[in-house]
């Protein structure tokens, strides 16, 4: 069973591994989500019984990684929950090198060819433009709650945020002009 599920997480095709281990898809994402459960049961437990944070953070990834049936290096794919988008076209994409959210937006379209197909490249980056501007909401949320909070208040947040080109420019030369000043650092 270890080596099914060490082979199950490094990409080796489902076929391969069905013919491998004589063990149906089905039968190996039936194993690798009851091997994640332990494995997710084993994190939560390691902080109770003395253990470091930093065995609980990586028996959590092994256990995404069971879950998906990826590679570390793949399972910000898997965490996106694109339809379409399984573990070995996962594989594909980290084997080609798309191994962060930047590589795969800065991408031409027809980086793809070949690896994924068109409609699942567009869902894919649809799926991770739509993450990143929800985290960039909340920061910018968290930012003008903190600069309010300061006494600073927060449209100049705000406008960091949401101005483009000249007008950006001008936004990031106010920072370093009072009433932000004394806010520096020391003063300076």
């Amino acid at each position: 069973m270890a080596l099914t599920a060490y082979e199950w997480m490094g990409g080796l095709r489902t076929r391969e591994l069905e013919a491998a281990f004589q063990v149906r898809a089905g039968a190996l994402r039936a194993a690798g989500g009851m091997l994640s459960w332990i494995v997710d049961v084993m994190a939560a437990i390691v902080p109770h019984v003395g253990g470091n944070l930093t065995l609980a953070e990586e028996l959590s990834q092994l256990s995404e990684r069971l879950a998906h049936g990826v590679a570390a290096d793949g399972l910000f794919l898997a965490r996106l929950g694109v339809p379409g988008l399984g573990r070995e076209s996962i594989s594909r994409l980290v084997t080609a090198g798309f191994t962060s959210e930047d590589a795969l937006l800065d991408a031409p379209p027809g980086a793809f060819q070949g690896i994924i197909q068109g409609a699942l490249a567009t869902r894919l980056r649809v799926a991770i433009e739509r993450r990143v501007a929800n985290t960039l909401e909340r920061r910018k949320r968290e930012h003008v709650r903190r600069a309010e909070a300061a006494g600073a208040g927060g449209q100049l947040v705000r406008n960091v945020y949401e101005r483009q080109g000249e007008e950006l420019e001008r936004v990031v030369a106010d920072l370093f002009v009072p009433p932000f000043y004394p806010l520096l650092p020391g003063g300076v």
